[in-house]
């Protein structure tokens, strides 16, 4: 807790006004309400829980976070049917736990996104995830997607559970318009999303594309020679190295010329 705390400080007085608490499962956290309460006292303007929801139907956990008040929860959604959660997750009966915190976090006022992370389990079930969000009593305002990232036990399980860029474009497109048609406010995470050299159409869904503002190059993330001469260089954190090192990088290297360009 005191870790946190000083983190928590030392943060916002180097100028950060944004708060992701994650985990683990921050709602399992006693102290989580005391970390918020800190937050709100140093500053900070807007607080995210990022949670995987199946906890919320718990009447002490519900009401922990209730004296958290965060500005928006972020919650885990897996696919639209048990079967594809389960493949993901590897545990049975968490979809409709989850739907539930999902509704009830709505109703309850919360701004409420949902992380949706496409894998080789789920990747070609995103449209119909999105469908089944459209579907639940109370919508959730944004749908946040990103591309699996080669750590932890996705890292391990290698290409069973990381599908290539190449493959996973056309399903990761297909998710994002189908959320836009039902209205879902779909966002491809500019950290966690593919280079858009691989497809081009994912940049009316990047966050925000059009911005001047650079992207860094995160310490797990490298660039090729070829990156240097492309125009969206600067809007792209580069390719995962765990990535490269399980695909290779001929995929970017041999993108189409016209996809580097100035449109």
């Amino acid at each position: 807790k005191e870790e946190a705390f000083d983190l928590l400080e030392q943060a916002r007085s180097s100028g950060a006004d944004l708060l992701v608490l994650t985990g683990g499962e921050p709602l399992l956290v006693d102290w989580l309400p005391d970390a918020a309460l800190l937050a709100r006292e140093l500053g900070y303007r807007r607080i995210t829980i990022q949670t995987n929801g199946i906890l919320l139907a718990r009447e002490e956990i519900w009401a922990r976070l209730q004296r958290a008040a965060p500005d928006e929860l972020l919650i885990s959604v897996h696919g639209p049917t048990d079967a594809v959660v389960e493949s993901v997750s590897g545990l049975p009966g968490l979809l409709e736990p989850k739907q539930h915190a999902i509704v009830a976090s709505v109703e309850a006022g919360y701004r409420t996104a949902i992380s949706f992370v496409l894998c080789r389990q789920n990747m070609t079930h995103a449209a119909a995830t999105m469908e089944m969000l459209a579907s639940l009593s109370a919508q959730p305002n944004l749908v946040a997607f990103s591309y699996v990232a080669p750590s932890g036990s996705a890292a391990k399980a290698g290409k069973g559970t990381i599908p290539s860029m190449t493959d996973t474009a056309p399903h990761l497109l297909a998710g994002l318009r189908r959320a836009a048609e039902l209205g879902l406010e779909p966002v491809l995470v500019e950290y966690c999303g593919l280079p858009t050299c691989i497809e081009p159409a994912l940049r009316d869904f990047s966050e925000p594309f059009d911005s001047d503002h650079p992207l860094g190059v995160p310490p797990d993330k490298r660039k090729l020679q070829v990156c240097q001469s492309c125009y969206w260089s600067h809007r792209c954190s580069g390719i995962f190295k765990g990535y490269l090192d399980l695909y290779g990088s001929d995929e970017i290297a041999n993108a189409p010329a016209s996809h580097r360009q100035e449109p």
